[in-house]
């Protein structure tokens, strides 16, 4: 049920934000719908990367023998799935922010990279 709720959302703002692309311009829709184009492609990013994450772990959990690692797939919660893609959705939601802006070099990718990497680290450490 849920991957279905998850699917649908994503495939809706995929929808929405493409035809803002088609139909709209910056000018047009002032600040608000440039803040709302970003809400759109968060949204979507985090139902694919549920999606996915959700698939990675069903899929190992079924390829894992017996052990650690299977113990830790099967500890994964549905709620340390959501915590893990809400943060690193923002990661492509940043990245298309600063090209935006021009300032996207080698140097705020790292920095981009180490965020995501600290935050990651954070979350498996809380949850």
């Amino acid at each position: 049920m849920k991957r279905g709720v998850a699917a649908g959302i994503g495939i809706i703002a995929l929808i929405v934000a493409l035809l803002m692309l088609q139909l709209t311009t910056p000018q047009m829709v002032g600040p608000v719908g440039v803040l709302a184009f970003f809400v759109l492609i968060y949204i979507f990013n985090a139902a694919a990367i549920y999606l996915l994450l959700v698939f990675l772990v069903d899929s190992l959990s079924g390829l894992v023998k017996k052990g650690k690692w299977l113990a830790r797939l099967e500890s994964m919660s549905a709620r340390k799935i959501y915590y893990y893609t809400s943060f690193i959705a923002l990661a492509p939601v940043i990245l298309l922010g600063m090209q935006s802006v021009g300032m996207v070099r080698v140097t705020e990718i790292l920095l981009l990279v180490l965020f995501q990497a600290l935050g990651l680290f954070y979350i498996s450490r809380r949850f």
